[in-house]
């Protein structure tokens, strides 16, 4: 998978996980802590 590709698809997850509330990130098996670092992750790590 090239790097535009890889950076596209965790572009994408993170915008999904954003949008999740606590019941679903529960279903998914993350809490809303791990789910902020996450989202606080420079888009430039791979």
């Amino acid at each position: 998978m090239s790097e535009l590709a890889l950076w596209y698809r965790k572009r994408c997850s993170r915008r999904a996980l954003a949008e999740l509330d606590d019941h679903l990130l529960r279903d998914v098996g993350i809490t809303q802590h791990e789910a902020r670092r996450e989202l606080r992750k420079s888009i430039y790590l791979f």
